[in-house]
Formats: structure tokens, sequence, C-alpha cells
């Protein structure tokens, strides 16, 4: 089993038709990103990143 991460090595531009495809097929996996979608998860990644980066950058100045 491939796990979509190696799919997309060295082809990052096909992610939106990758993600696409996944939710068209309307089976588990799009069931689990509609859900998560849904629940606020785009949001709630933003923010752990942007905090991840600010920590970052607060620590590079010690």
């Amino acid at each position: 089993m491939v796990g979509g991460a190696q799919m997309l090595a060295g082809r990052i531009a096909e992610a939106p038709q990758f993600l696409a495809a996944y939710r068209d097929y309307r089976g588990t996996t799009a069931a689990g990103l509609d859900a998560a979608e849904a629940a606020g998860f785009d949001d709630a990644l933003r923010r752990a990143l942007a905090a991840a980066t600010e920590a970052s950058r607060r620590l590079g100045q010690d």
C-alpha cells in the first residue's frame, strides 16, 4: 500500500487534483476530509502552524 505522501513525492503541484480524486470517489477518505473540514480543521491547522512558526522564531533569537 502506498500513502498519499509517497504518491505526491516530487509532484506537489498535483496535490489539488489528487485531493479532488479522493473526494469525487466519495469513499471513506472523502467522508473524513469533509468531517474534518466542517469541524474547522483548516483553521486549526493554520493556527497550529502559525504558533509553531512564532515559537521557532522566538527560540531562534535566544
